[in-house]
């Protein structure tokens, strides 16, 4: 009996930190992906501009990155490293 409370419990935690892991990877990726259309459509005279919409690609990257390391399986983890790089290759 004890063990099946304890199975069950844990496997509520394991989809509670999956939910909250997508929920962040979520967020990343729309920021990733606004980051990615303004840089892409940003004249080349407005180097202010670009160089800060650059800095938020690297943060969305970044973010992808830990992501990557935090996240719920293997598939996940290697989805979220494969954006980060993506991104950084713009």
């Amino acid at each position: 009996m004890i063990t099946t409370v304890l199975v069950v419990r844990n496997r509520g935690q394991r989809q509670r930190a999956a939910q909250a892991w997508r929920t962040r990877a979520t967020a990343a990726l729309g920021a990733a992906t606004m980051a990615r259309t303004l840089l892409a459509s940003i004249e080349d005279r407005d180097e202010a501009g670009r160089r800060q919409l650059e800095a938020e690609v690297e943060d969305a990257a970044a973010t992808l990155e830990r992501l990557g390391l935090d996240a719920p399986d293997q598939e996940a983890g290697n989805m979220a490293r494969r954006a980060a790089e993506q991104l950084r290759s713009l």
